[in-house]
């Protein structure tokens, strides 16, 4: 039962997951989907003998399926002593000892970590321009005005509306603007825009997931291989940075491989020919 319930909530939020672990990531368009499946996950909350049924339904064909069978556990038939949920029937028992407090604290954790309060805190990717161009330059302006506020980032209106008239007249695809990472539009910032630059590394900072995390340790499995198990932790190092930013090691593929060779060439290398 407790497989089936959590696989059935799983497959909802998946797309949240998937969402939060990209490296376009968009805290609004992930905050304003959650409030989506909060009211789907109320409804189920507040039909909860149908969804029980449905649950014990899938249950009973999967127990099927390995030779097993659900019953009541046995602490509930024999235990005195003890309060348990009050149940005439194992659909009654495992809907206010299962499903009720499974929904009851999904709910209370979306609502809490992509609660109102923290859209000015999420606003800072508005930032983007791919993000950003979607607005009119007054909404944009009262977005601005939230997490400045909230962040405490002086003068950072007015460096915004230059920030919004610059990328716009660029007149880029929308699809190349989705395509930028954050990184490159914070290298757009040098020099003449601090305030939008200081707003970009704290959207950057967001612990929103460990995903940045598990790419090193998935990076680290496909670079160390058999054949490259005693080379030296500097070398190690490197490989698996080229290989997590190998997009920019493409857009600047002649220039890396120059340097590498220029590299090379200052040590001198004594190669035994026999």
């Amino acid at each position: 039962m407790s497989v089936i319930l959590i696989g059935k909530y799983s497959k909802l939020l998946e797309p949240v997951v998937n969402a939060l672990q990209s490296k376009n990531l968009d805290l609004l368009k992930c905050s304003n989907f959650i409030k989506k499946i909060v009211v789907i996950v109320k409804d189920h909350r507040e039909h909860a003998d149908t969804e029980i049924q449905e649950l014990l339904t899938a249950a009973n064909i999967a127990a099927e399926n390995i030779g097993a069978e659900i019953n009541l556990p046995r602490i509930v038939k024999q235990q005195q002593h003890r309060s348990n949920p009050p149940a005439l029937n194992s659909a009654e028992f495992w809907k206010r000892s299962l499903l009720i407090p499974y929904l009851d604290s999904l709910i209370s954790s979306l609502e809490r970590r992509f609660s109102d309060e923290n859209i000015p805190a999420f606003s800072l990717l508005l930032l983007h321009p791919s993000n950003m161009l979607d607005m009119n330059t007054k909404e944009f302006k009262l977005k601005i005005n939230d997490f400045s506020n909230y962040y405490q980032i002086k003068d950072l209106e007015s460096e915004a509306e230059l920030w919004y008239n610059i990328w716009k007249e660029k007149k880029l695809a929308k699809s190349k603007l989705s395509d930028m990472e954050m990184s490159e539009v914070v290298e757009e910032t040098d020099i003449f825009f601090p305030k939008i630059k200081q707003a970009l590394h704290i959207s950057l900072a967001q612990p929103c997931t460990t995903s940045t995390i598990e790419r090193s340790f998935s990076t680290l499995r496909r670079v160390k291989t058999w054949l490259r198990s005693t080379m030296t932790e500097n070398r190690l190092n490197g490989l698996c940075i080229l290989s997590v930013h190998r997009k920019l090691l493409d857009e600047k593929k002649e220039e890396m491989q120059q340097k590498i060779l220029s590299r090379f060439c200052e040590d001198s290398r004594r190669l035994s020919l026999l």
